[in-house]
């Protein structure tokens, strides 16, 4: 299964817009270690899920569900701090 197929969305700092660097790095840091340490790997130093298995001794599937999870919670967290800074109308 490729990284696509398992439904990886695409880089954060991507879609970013008006979220600066630093409210993602603090939302990063509220992500589980375990699972931020394949975020990290994937996302800031472009390491394929095969080679974060390899980095980190575990299956690949492992690492497909720990990226899902993390940035499920780096979602969540970016969200909370684009909610408390949006003031309506």
């Amino acid at each position: 299964m490729s990284e696509s197929e398992a439904g990886l969305a695409p880089s954060p700092a991507k879609h970013s817009g008006e979220l600066d660097r630093a409210w993602i790095l603090h939302s990063l840091s509220q992500v589980d270690e375990v699972c931020r340490a394949a975020v990290a790997l994937f996302y800031l130093e472009d390491y394929t899920c095969q080679e974060i298995a390899e980095i980190l001794e575990v299956p690949v599937g492992i690492i497909k569900h720990r990226l899902y999870s993390g940035l499920s919670t780096l979602h969540a967290q970016l969200d909370l701090l684009l909610r408390s800074t949006v003031t309506p109308n």
